[in-house]
């Protein structure tokens, strides 16, 4: 029982040395070639599409002022004096696509109004210098007009910075554009030897559908809502007149100031 009790012993003394010699288990390492997806992608300062609402003032109403003298024959005068009562704010809104290498596609479109005040006189036939009555036929023409206007663009736009960089970015932009007159309400009165009549005939257009070109300068601010604040500077050269009658004549030459709010 004695060499058993001493064979225990020493086999037990030899296990707690084992035990002791041998290294602790490493802790596993975390991998570090994993990263955050959010990580790695890149936030966009100009997005891949966003759209908005936007303010534009003109700098000059559609149709000037004017005045018209003529007589196309020896007995027949035409004269006119037009004066405007434009709406210089205007309102409409915006999309843009993103596109490669700074660049953006943008589909513009805005509606104007204004208000024509004309005064029209037409003298027909020749006075008989021998007696007291004027053997004219006087016409005269009172009308007062509202014209509504949709202009609308597709520009391209170049910005100063990648898509992907912060801060506040400037572009230019440039593209074609063009007018449709949606809506011409006009009233007339005609009075002739002190009888007056009214039709609501509208005046005439020279064209219903302009063309044209426009060139502009603007800048994008980000605030920390997600909204994209865009002031900018149009200048459009419009290549035929919506109005070309007598004392009315649509400008070739629009300037515009336009603040866009985008998401």
């Amino acid at each position: 029982m004695g060499m058993i009790r001493q064979g225990l012993l020493t086999l037990a003394a030899a296990s707690i040395v084992g035990m002791a010699q041998t290294p602790p288990a490493a802790k596993p390492e975390v991998s570090s070639s994993k990263t955050d997806p959010a990580v790695l992608k890149k936030e966009h300062f100009v997005r891949k599409i966003s759209a908005g609402a936007s303010l534009g003032a003109l700098v000059l109403v559609p149709v000037g002022d004017g005045e018209f003298a003529q007589n196309p024959t020896a007995t027949l005068s035409i004269t006119s004096n037009t004066k405007t009562k434009g709406k210089m704010l205007g309102w409409g809104g915006v999309v843009q696509v993103a596109l490669p290498k700074k660049m953006a596609l943008a589909g513009t479109f805005m509606i104007h109004g204004s208000k024509l005040e004309t005064d029209r006189t037409t003298i027909d036939g020749v006075d008989n210098p021998f007696t007291t009555a004027d053997e004219r036929k006087i016409t005269d023409f009172k009308e007062n007009s509202s014209i509504r206007y949709h202009d609308y663009g597709l520009l391209f736009r170049r910005y100063d910075k990648d898509h992907t960089a912060r801060g506040l970015r400037v572009f230019v932009q440039g593209g074609g554009a063009f007018r449709k007159v949606n809506q011409i309400r006009t009233t007339r009165t005609a009075t002739i030897a002190g009888n007056t009549t009214t039709d609501n005939a509208p005046i005439p257009q020279k064209s219903n559908l302009t063309r044209g070109f426009t060139g502009g300068i603007g800048f994008q601010y980000n605030d920390d809502f997600g909204f994209r604040i865009v002031p900018e500077f149009r200048f459009t050269r419009w290549l035929d007149k919506t109005f070309d009658n007598q004392s009315y004549n649509s400008r070739k030459n629009q300037f515009e100031a336009i603040l866009s709010i985008t998401f």
